[in-house]
């Protein structure tokens, strides 16, 4: 529903370990009067606009949007974990937690999960895209794996920025760390309904050839 803001009450409940920046509040309307030139549904609303980008089905564009945090995300802790390996000498160590080939393996690995997750995303992606470019309606298997796609990266996200997590010891901890920013932040879009877990399940039914299960396809 489109509404003024000066109709919109914000409630101030936005107190969360994770994505705190997103300042994802709820928000209370009393008593307003919504036309229904003023209403649109996600799942079922037409384009009025031509091009691919509306073309393509509202809900699976924003399925597809979710994931890009997160992997801005690991690439922010990937870069955050190598200043801090260039001046850190872990307790302990008469090294730098550069030189240590355990904090190199894990920073290889943080790194090709990273790709790995990325390039699934970008084919999903491409996939509908270009079919819905030709001027085809894309089909209920590409609008799924542009999910499972969405859930992967998610996971994978959270799989590399632990690995960063742990190699980089305890100066994690502190808030103003941005490794433990991203920890945070990264477990936290693990919890968005476009990127969690039951994605899997909703992937795996469609391709069994079973409905999805829910509305919200």
């Amino acid at each position: 529903m489109i509404m003024p803001t000066s109709a919109v009450e914000i409630v101030d409940n936005w107190h969360v370990s994770g994505l705190r920046g997103t300042g994802s509040c709820d928000f209370r309307v009393l008593g307003l009067f919504v036309p229904e030139e003023h209403t649109l549904s996600a799942f079922t609303a037409k384009p009025v606009q031509p091009g691919t980008l509306y073309a393509t089905p509202m809900i699976t564009i924003f399925a597809a949007s979710i994931p890009c945090v997160s992997i801005g995300i690991v690439r922010a802790a990937i870069d955050a974990f190598v200043e801090l390996a260039e001046a850190k000498t872990p307790m302990g160590s008469t090294v730098r937690l550069r030189d240590k080939p355990i904090a190199q393996a894990d920073l290889g690995r943080a790194e090709a999960i990273l790709r790995s997750g990325r390039a699934f995303h970008f084919e999903s992606v491409e996939e509908i895209w270009d079919h819905v470019a030709a001027g085809r309606i894309p089909t209920l298997r590409q609008r799924t794996i542009v999910r499972l796609a969405a859930a992967k990266v998610a996971e994978a996200s959270v799989q590399a920025v632990d690995l960063l997590f742990n190699a980089a010891g305890g100066t994690v901890l502190f808030e103003s760390n941005p490794i433990g920013r991203c920890f945070r932040d990264v477990h936290a879009t693990t919890q968005h309904i476009g990127t969690n877990a039951s994605n899997y399940e909703l992937a795996g039914r469609v391709l069994l050839g079973l409905d999805p299960g829910t509305p919200r396809f």
